[in-house]
Parts: C-alpha cells; sequence; structure tokens
C-alpha cells in the first residue's frame, strides 16, 4: 500500500516539473490555437489574438504567407490577413511544428538516444500517419499528424526530469535488448 502512495507522490511531482517546463508552455499554447480553430464561430481575428503574442510563430505565420508557395499580390502585414490566407490547418500545423521544435532542439546524444532523431523519426511518424489515415478513411486530418508528431514526447519528460533513470534505461535497453516501454514500468 505504501509503496502505491510513494509511486503516487513521485508521478505528481513529475507533472509538476512538466507543467513549469516548455512542455507545459507548448502544450496550452498549441491547445487555444486548436480549440480556436475547431470553434465554428472563431474568426481569424480571434486567432490573431493568439499568435501575436508569440513572436516567433507570428514571424512564422506573415513569412509563410508571403512565401512564393502562397503568393500574395502585395506583402501581407497583418496577421489576421495572414491566417485568412493561409489557412487554419496550415496555421496549426506551424504552431505544431514551431512548438514542437524548441523540444527537440537540444542535441546530446545519451547511450544511443538522441533528440534530433527523435524529432526525425516523430515527423516521419506523423506524415505516414496522416497519409494512411487519409487513403483509410478518405479524410485529411491534422489531429492524426499532431498525434504522430508528438506520441514520443515523454521521452523529452524522461530525460530532462528524471534523467539519471532515463539513462540507466538506455544503458539496460542497449546492454540487455529489452525494449524501453518495458523498463519504464519497472523504474
Amino acid at each position: 500500500m505504501e509503496t502505491v502512495s510513494v509511486e503516487n507522490e513521485r508521478l505528481a511531482r513529475l507533472v509538476d516539473m512538466v507543467n513549469d517546463s516548455d512542455l507545459s508552455s507548448i502544450k496550452t499554447n498549441i491547445v487555444r490555437i486548436i480549440r480556436q480553430i475547431n470553434n465554428p464561430k472563431s474568426t481569424a481575428r480571434d486567432l490573431k489574438k493568439i499568435i501575436r503574442i508569440d513572436p516567433p510563430l507570428t514571424a512564422k505565420v506573415l513569412r509563410v504567407a508571403n512565401s512564393s508557395f502562397y503568393a500574395p499580390e502585395k506583402p501581407i502585414e497583418d496577421i489576421g490577413k495572414a491566417v485568412i490566407w493561409i489557412g487554419y490547418d496550415t496555421v496549426k500545423e506551424l504552431a505544431l511544428r514551431q512548438k514542437a521544435c524548441k523540444l527537440f532542439d537540444k542535441d546530446e546524444i545519451l547511450e544511443g538516444y538522441q533528440r534530433s532523431a527523435l524529432w526525425t523519426y516523430s515527423v516521419a511518424t506523423a506524415y505516414y500517419s496522416r497519409l494512411i489515415y487519409s487513403r483509410v478513411t478518405g479524410q485529411d486530418t491534422e489531429a492524426v499528424y499532431s498525434a504522430g508528431l508528438l506520441h514520443k514526447i515523454g521521452l523529452i519528460a524522461e530525460e530532462q526530469f528524471l534523467r539519471k533513470a532515463f539513462v540507466k534505461m538506455l544503458q539496460v535497453m542497449n546492454q540487455k535488448g529489452v525494449h524501453l516501454i518495458h523498463l519504464e514500468k519497472n523504474f
């Protein structure tokens, strides 16, 4: 009984650490953007209010809206107009990629684990998940892409907040060939 209480306490501390980190900030911004996009009553002005408080995302949205791919007749300088020009799905994808990229920036190698390799894997998973979903259902959804992109985000939390245990798990995984998911349950 006491073991469960200690495990719950450790888990609660980990959740608190994650909530105070960049991981939480990413979740908060992305959730706000996705809620706005999915709200049938929302407008580009509503989305603009969220985007403009994030300078890197603002720059990215404006850069994409003014790219040769979207080819505006004259430069777009207003975030609201840029949102309308490139569309909600593109804004959602830009926000997700821009925020997720920050997490994967660190490129230290730990026992064969590397965030840049995780990023490559996650982007490929996202792309192919959306492709398969689209072919099977005939629908295209960014939610499937987002799920594929972020499905291994827990590894970054482990690396960041449970570093010693994470490195030990990687060592055991490499030495004994045990899959990481099995080791996570026992650490």
